[in-house]
């Protein structure tokens, strides 16, 4: 098996527009669950992604599912 690391962000308010944005939110959002940045993710590990404003745009969480090949991940 092999962890994947799933990430839903809905973009469009006026905190979540550019990339900068997206990228912070998701890393707040992992480091509040990890504080510790060098902790490994597990499965089950999951959470909520805020913007600067603290409103919901979206969910993480890891799964464990069977190893894709390279063609299945580029497809």
């Amino acid at each position: 098996m092999s962890l994947e690391l799933i990430i839903h962000v809905v973009l469009g308010n006026d905190a979540m527009t550019t990339a900068s944005e997206a990228v912070d939110a998701i890393s707040r959002a992992i480091l509040t669950q990890h504080p510790d940045a060098n902790w490994p993710l597990e499965s089950a590990d999951a959470g909520v992604v805020l913007d600067v404003s603290g409103n919901t745009v979206g969910r993480w969480l890891v799964e464990a599912r069977p190893p894709k090949t390279t063609r299945e991940i580029l497809q």
